[in-house]
């Protein structure tokens, strides 16, 4: 995890990590979410802009938003996160 990581992460209340992985050269990465206990990953997107990741929410609802990049699915996303596992 840490030759891909970034400082664009985000340290929930629970201790899970939301961040952005391997950044290319459009600005564009994947998001996801660590586990720093178990150290597992659970993708949640890519072709993400890391800048946009928005996490001010998801202590109270477990909501995120984010800016796509890809054709299609470009646009701004609102993804509730997967509740921490016992």
């Amino acid at each position: 995890l840490a030759a891909r990581a970034t400082r664009q992460m985000h340290r929930l209340a629970d201790g899970r990590i939301v961040t952005a992985l391997d950044i290319d050269d459009q600005w564009r990465s994947s998001l996801v979410l660590v586990d720093p206990v178990t150290r597992s990953e659970l993708a949640l997107d890519d072709h993400v802009f890391p800048l946009s990741i928005d996490t001010r929410r998801p202590d109270e609802d477990g909501m995120i938003t984010y800016a796509v990049s890809d054709g299609d699915r470009s646009g701004i996303y609102l993804a509730r996160l997967p509740p921490p596992t016992p």
